[in-house]
């Protein structure tokens, strides 16, 4: 079953009580990232640029660094604040649904650095995923992350 519809022009989230407690954790979770030279997740979220130039790096961090935090703050924010609308039964306009969506891809990059995942095929290790709360979480968020863009891609 999809977890968002479209109707009308706007995105119709399916969720359970359990899927918006979930969701209701991806903002501090977004929160929590600190500096790229001391947390992995911030390291993955802003990778070097030019791996073979660090002072091109730099300067695009310098240059970039405030328009990409002040996105993904926006996004979480328009997550955060569509949250308990949501959980009564409004809809998405489809720039929010947007911002949800690049929300939880930010979320699933923080959780993977987190977990120490570096290489496709993680989702085969059954018996991480039933140690690891977190990477159901993370499978979870992958699953509405994927019908958002289903969704906004008219792929459906």
């Amino acid at each position: 079953m999809r977890l968002f519809v479209l109707r009308d022009g706007l995105v119709r989230p399916r969720l359970s009580e359990f899927e918006v407690a979930v969701l209701k954790l991806v903002p501090r979770l977004l929160a929590d990232v600190g500096e790229p030279d001391g947390d992995a997740a911030a390291e993955r979220l802003t990778p070097q640029v030019h791996p073979d130039d660090p002072e091109r790096s730099a300067e695009f961090r310098r240059l970039a660094a405030d328009m990409i935090h002040g996105t993904r703050q926006a996004d979480t924010a328009t997550l955060a604040a569509g949250l308990d609308r949501v959980a009564s039964g409004e809809a998405l306009t489809l720039e929010e649904a947007a911002g949800w969506m690049r929300a939880l891809a930010h979320a699933r990059v923080i959780l993977g650095a987190r977990l120490g995942i570096e290489e496709d095929g993680w989702e085969a290790d059954r018996a991480a995923s039933a140690a690891d709360t977190r990477i159901g979480v993370l499978h979870l968020l992958g699953h509405m992350q994927d019908d958002l863009v289903a969704v906004l891609t008219g792929d459906l």
